[in-house]
């Protein structure tokens, strides 16, 4: 009986965020859209950085790209001295149009990391639960959105890393790349 209370105040909880985030939304949509842009941050419950976002200084710009955008998409790995592989995805607009990105849920990318004759031995998502609210990020020219992947701790051998955004409507944001642990 108290877990199905518990059940209903967490599911009631998780309903009221979303209508919050959606208020929240609508309420700054007629904000001045010629106000610098500011450099934003989101965390995790652990106060983990999700993403971060550089700050260009430019003005924002009305005129919005949503198809055949250009954005660049790059996965680099970040020198770290621990027992586990850190990356650094990184999605850029090299375009001269702010570009419009669309997430449908809190995720904001997806990964899996397959082993040499394995399949898939992890994927992100799995185990973990988004909240299903909208997210309409904006890049302006030269500006950046970057997420550090902390992969698991992994044994010994040859491993493929597939990382892509989850939004709406970007088709070629996957990378793969191979990577080795030797310890």
């Amino acid at each position: 009986m108290t877990k199905k209370i518990l059940g209903f105040v967490f599911i009631l909880l998780m309903v009221a965020i979303a209508v919050i985030l959606l208020l929240l939304q609508v309420f700054t949509e007629g904000k001045d859209n010629n106000a610098e842009r500011e450099e934003i941050e989101e965390q995790d419950e652990e106060g983990k950085q999700l993403f971060k976002r550089k700050k260009t200084g430019q003005k924002f710009n009305p005129e919005i790209s949503t198809k055949d955008h250009s954005l660049d998409f790059s996965l680099t790995e970040i020198e770290n001295y621990s027992e586990v592989k850190t990356f650094s995805y990184v999605v850029t607009n090299k375009g001269t149009k702010p570009e419009k990105i669309l997430f449908p849920t809190s995720q904001r990318y997806e990964y899996e990391i397959s082993g040499e004759g394995k399949g898939i031995i992890y994927r992100f998502s799995d185990g973990r639960a988004f909240m299903q609210v909208l997210k309409e990020i904006i890049l302006s020219p030269d500006e950046e959105l970057a997420f550090e992947i902390t992969l698991p701790k992994l044994e010994q051998g040859e491993y493929k890393l597939d990382i892509f955004l989850t939004a709406k409507g970007i088709g070629n944001s996957r990378i793969i790349k191979r990577f080795t642990i030797n310890e």
